[in-house]
């Protein structure tokens, strides 16, 4: 097209229930809207109720754009006690671009991840971090170069 192309793609999941029996005998664990275990890996994660991805997606010519927005509603602490600081990993919104240029076999892009350099929530019980490093960004904002080539 002459003046580019635009598409936008709006996506996301409500979490209405997440249980599941960490061993035998164990009581029920009821996780939507929490941050417990992950009964997959051992390790705790947020477990939140909505998650959204927003991608705004320019192209023109050999040039593309890139714009995404991701968000995750607030999460409790399924531990946590009234004597923590914090008991909520309060909600998140991370946006990341990038730009990429294509010549002949090379593409080359630039792209900057957690944009606004938002912080990870602060919840008490998490080990020395005090956040979940696998359900939030804890790098903060980073810049990246792509260059790929086909043969």
């Amino acid at each position: 097209a002459a003046g580019g192309d635009l598409t936008a793609t709006l996506s996301g999941t409500y979490l209405t229930q997440y249980d599941y029996v960490p061993f035998a005998r164990a009581e029920k664990v009821e996780a939507a809207g929490f941050v417990a275990e992950d009964q997959w890996i051992g390790n705790p994660a947020a477990f939140p109720e909505l998650r959204t991805n927003l991608d705004l997606n320019f192209r023109l010519d050999a040039l593309t754009a890139n714009w995404n927005s991701s968000f995750q509603s607030e999460t409790e602490d399924i531990g946590g006690s009234s004597a923590n600081a914090d008991n909520i990993a309060e909600a998140v919104l991370y946006h990341n671009v990038q730009v990429a240029y294509e010549l002949d076999k090379l593409n080359v892009a630039f792209g900057i991840r957690n944009l606004l350099d938002e912080e990870p929530p602060y919840l008490t019980n998490y080990d020395d971090m005090n956040t979940i490093p696998v359900s939030f960004d804890t790098a903060g904002r980073y810049f990246y170069t792509r260059v790929s080539a086909k043969f």
